[in-house]
């Protein structure tokens, strides 16, 4: 009977981690903590791209403060779209939009930091949570 109990620990206890999770925390592996945000859920080899509009013309935009693991996606460009090209007003939002293609199985995040220059701290953030299946 000791060695089944025995067994069963040794078998479960390193799957302990992957498991737990609290209020804002999803454990998406042992070196990739991610908080809870936005999910999304992407085929291996397929594409996806993240679009947020920002006020680029102003001085405020976009920016990783953690990017995804480079094993499991690549970007594959970056650009800023004016989604109204014919408008004469300064200062209108912009969209900065990334493209990226999936490498591998698993679950990775990323953290985006939206900031103005003239601002000390960030003004939001934004965590995706990606799904590679």
């Amino acid at each position: 009977m000791k060695f089944i109990i025995s067994s069963l620990l040794f078998v479960l206890f390193p799957l302990l981690p992957l498991g737990c999770s609290d209020d804002n925390i999803l454990r998406a592996g042992f070196d990739r903590d991610c908080k809870v945000g936005d999910t999304l859920q992407v085929d291996l080899g397929a594409s996806f791209t993240i679009s947020l509009q920002a006020g680029l013309t102003s001085g405020c935009s976009w920016g990783f403060e953690k990017e995804f693991d480079e094993r499991y996606v690549e970007l594959q460009s970056y650009s800023i779209i004016d989604p109204d090209p014919g408008s004469q007003i300064d200062g209108g939002p912009m969209i900065q939009e990334w493209n990226f293609m999936t490498q591998r199985t698993g679950t990775i995040c990323c953290t985006l930091l939206y900031s103005c220059v003239w601002e000390a701290e960030s003004l939001n953030t934004k965590n995706i949570v990606l799904i590679i299946k």
